[in-house]
């Protein structure tokens, strides 16, 4: 069974294809054969939504600034690092480079690889690491943990425990 997601993408599709915004009878004379004609009226008005149409200008804007391909999934890089820390001890520096190569560990573009390597050596530098953690410490964070290049996707640490633990 298709998810929601992809419903909803190929019903736009339908839509565009069949007048879209600028023919809007003819979209909604046609309704695909395995959606009822009341659900297809009703999928039209939620495209016509000033909310809908806002929000899928802005999607579309950030899809165009995109340099390379995000092998995450659904969840944004930044969810995906955060869920990696706190539940997998996995760092935000190889969460991005688990998110941004193929299954057998090839970068998905040459920007993305340039990308890390430069963030890698940024971590491998004391006076970032000295800047970073009095950065943290200024917020209330904690430290950042050192970052081993070659042993991206261990997962055990040799770190301090935790200092953001809630223990109420």
């Amino acid at each position: 069974m298709k998810r929601y997601s992809d419903r909803k993408h190929d019903a736009k599709k339908l839509f565009k294809s069949k007048g879209g915004y600028n023919d809007l009878e003819s979209a909604r004379a046609f309704h695909p054969p395995d959606m009822p004609c009341d659900n297809w009226l009703r999928t039209i008005e939620g495209f016509r939504e000033e909310k809908y149409i806002k929000r899928s200008k802005a999607n579309t804007l950030v899809r165009e600034k995109q340099q390379f391909p995000y092998r995450g999934g659904t969840s944004s890089y930044g969810s995906t690092a955060y869920k990696n820390v706190m539940f997998y001890d996995i760092d935000w520096v190889p969460t991005y480079a688990k998110t941004h190569t193929d299954n057998q560990g090839n970068w998905v573009d040459p920007v993305a690889e340039q990308n890390y390597d430069f963030v890698n050596s940024l971590f491998q530098t004391p006076s970032f690491l000295n800047q970073l953690n009095n950065y943290l410490a200024s917020q209330g964070k904690g430290k950042s943990k050192d970052y081993d290049s070659d042993n991206l996707f261990d997962n055990e640490s040799d770190d301090e425990p935790n200092d953001n633990d809630d223990d109420e």
